[in-house]
């Protein structure tokens, strides 16, 4: 596991701490911040997944899936755009 040495420091009221030191205690982390770095670790990675795909039905899927079999040679307005969100890097 590779060595921790960032550091976060957050506020939170005292009933939150109690409830965070008696999870931790309960789900057998080390320490209270092993307890919340992995919990926030989890979230984090469910908050990016949940928006790095996109859920589509099926039949507009398949108007999508043609229009993208059919799309025409890109304008030189679609290729700045193309060339601007590369040097923002954007995926």
């Amino acid at each position: 596991m590779a060595t921790a040495n960032e550091r976060l420091e957050i506020r939170t009221q005292p009933k939150t701490k109690k409830m965070l030191e008696k999870a931790s205690e309960l789900s057998g982390a080390r320490s209270v911040s092993d307890y919340v770095n992995r919990v926030l670790r989890e979230d984090a990675a469910r908050v990016i997944e949940e928006h790095s795909r996109i859920t589509l039905q099926d039949d507009i899927f398949d108007q999508f899936t043609a229009a993208c079999e059919n799309a025409s040679t890109p304008n030189e307005a679609l290729r700045a755009a193309l060339e601007l969100s590369r040097e923002r890097g954007i995926e």
